[in-house]
């Protein structure tokens, strides 16, 4: 996982479209745009990541780099 993929995937896209990209992935299909990732797995959680802090800007009417701060302060605390 990459935390700046997130964080671009956020700033560059909106919700709807995170989430047809995730659909899209979960049934095996071509997602029109370059999603960065290893594998199908690393860009999942990309798009993951960055459906999490977008929900968390629309749900906290929050900006991107809170968020983004928020998520990525989780991800270290679940490792340690």
């Amino acid at each position: 996982m990459k935390i700046a993929v997130i964080k671009k995937l956020a700033e560059d896209f909106n919700l709807d479209q995170i989430n047809e990209f995730i659909q899209l992935l979960e049934n095996g299909e071509e997602v029109s745009q370059e999603i960065e990732g290893q594998d199908e797995g690393e860009k999942l959680t990309h798009l993951l990541g960055a459906q999490w802090i977008l929900e968390q800007m629309s749900k906290n009417n929050s900006d991107l780099m809170t968020e983004w701060r928020n998520f990525s302060s989780r991800v270290r605390s679940s490792i340690n």
